[in-house]
This record gives structure tokens, C-alpha cells and sequence, in this order.
């Protein structure tokens, strides 16, 4: 029986998984459910903690992010290749690095597994794309985002999912999460739905939306149980 463990940031995030659990199980899978709290640290520190006590197959970090491509619309669910520490900089000490480079082969995007990827984008789910994540330590309002695009974005362009492009979404634990994945060969996988848009009202469109995204990505992980993609991924 494989394990899937299902992080969210905040309660609310995965708040909706708990009645589709019955004995901890969903679709004859033991599911484990954990909340990060916010942030690279806490989510970083959180995933430790739970893949040591759980030992889980896979993971899936579920949650909502903000837009950084305008066309995204409020309920646009991004299926992630990967995800970039958009706040990691040591270009000033190397100056060969890129923004996001981590030094002495530490790695720069942290990739979701491809099959988990596959999987997921052909869930029967509307107004899902494949996204790239940047994940920074700031909640971004219109103003911030705008900042981010004009001073930020160019650099953490880098071929993600078979090519070169710049993050679609922002967000504030996506990186740390893969990261820890990848440190302990888990295949991992991040959902974001689209809380608030590039040009909306950050604060406003997150704590409307919130619940209405929550539904959305929370039929994209029964696709996954029901369709066995975590089967064989035990690491």
C-alpha cells in the first residue's frame, strides 16, 4: 500500500482533504496530511519532520499562489515542474552564478517528478497549465508584483518543463518543499491554485478565493490516488 503524504501551508489548504479520508486512507492509499506553516523555514523544517515520521512514497504540496503572468485567471490551477528560490542571490560573491543558484552544485529549480507532472496535467480538472514557480519571503500586493516582474523575473529565467521561461506564479514555500524532496529522493509534486491575479487586489482576491481554489486542486490529488500514479514511486 503506498503513502502519500499532503503538505499545505495553511490549515485552510488542506482542511478539505480530511473528509475524503476514511481511516486515513483515500482510494485504497494511506494518506498522511500535514500543515508547514508559512514560509521557506517553517515549510522546509515541516516537510523534515514529516517525511522522517511518515516515510511517504510521495508528496504533493498543495496550496494557492499569486499570478505573475497576467493572463492567469483567479481558479487557474499550475501543475509545477519546478520552483526557484527567487530570493537566493550570490551573484555579488560569484559572479558567474545565476539568481537562484544555490553554490558548489547545490542546484537552482527544484523539479516535481515528471510522471507526478503527467499525471496530474491529465486530471479531468478545468484551467489546469504546467507552471514554474518562483518562491520568495514576501506576500506580494499589486504594487509588489509589479516590482517583482520589472526587477526580478528576467532573472530567474531557466529552462523548466522542455523550455526557457520565467516563473508564472509566486509563492512562499514551493522551493523549500522541493528541495527537502530532492535531498531525500522523493518524488514530489506542487499544485497552486491562483489566488489573486497579477493586476487584482492581492489581499482581496486571496481570502475571497481561498476556499473556491481549494476545490479546485483538491480534484486533482483524488485523479492522482485514483489512478494509482503513486504507485511504484516508493524511494
Amino acid at each position: 500500500m503506498a503513502t502519500l503524504l499532503l503538505l499545505g501551508a495553511l490549515p485552510q489548504e488542506i482542511d478539505a482533504y480530511h473528509h475524503r479520508l476514511t481511516d486515513g486512507h483515500w482510494h485504497g492509499h494511506r494518506v498522511e496530511v500535514v500543515a508547514t506553516g508559512v514560509g521557506k523555514v517553517a515549510a522546509a523544517a515541516a516537510t523534515r519532520r514529516a517525511i522522517d515520521t511518515h516515510r511517504p512514497d510521495a508528496l504533493v504540496f498543495t496550496g494557492v499562489a499569486g499570478a505573475l503572468d497576467p493572463r492567469l485567471q483567479l481558479g487557474d490551477v499550475g501543475v509545477a515542474h519546478g520552483a526557484i528560490d527567487a530570493d537566493f542571490d550570490i551573484r555579488a560573491w560569484m559572479p558567474s552564478a545565476a539568481r537562484g543558484d544555490l553554490p558548489f552544485g547545490g542546484g537552482r529549480v527544484f523539479s516535481c517528478h515528471e510522471g507526478l507532472v503527467a499525471a496530474a496535467l491529465a486530471a479531468p480538472v478545468p484551467r489546469l497549465f504546467d507552471a514554474y514557480l518562483a518562491t520568495g519571503s514576501a506576500f506580494l500586493d499589486r504594487a509588489g508584483k509589479a516590482a517583482f516582474r520589472r526587477d526580478v523575473l528576467a532573472d530567474l529565467t531557466a529552462d523548466v518543463g522542455g523550455r526557457r521561461r520565467t516563473p508564472d506564479l509566486i509563492d512562499m514555500e514551493t522551493s523549500a518543499v522541493l528541495q527537502v524532496a530532492a535531498a531525500d529522493g522523493i518524488p514530489a509534486l506542487a499544485l497552486r491554485a491562483v489566488s489573486d491575479t497579477c493586476d487584482g487586489d492581492a489581499v482581496e482576491d486571496f481570502n475571497a478565493f481561498l476556499d473556491i481554489a481549494i476545490g479546485h486542486y483538491e480534484q486533482v490529488v483524488d485523479h492522482l490516488l485514483a489512478c494509482g500514479a503513486i504507485e511504484g514511486l516508493r524511494p
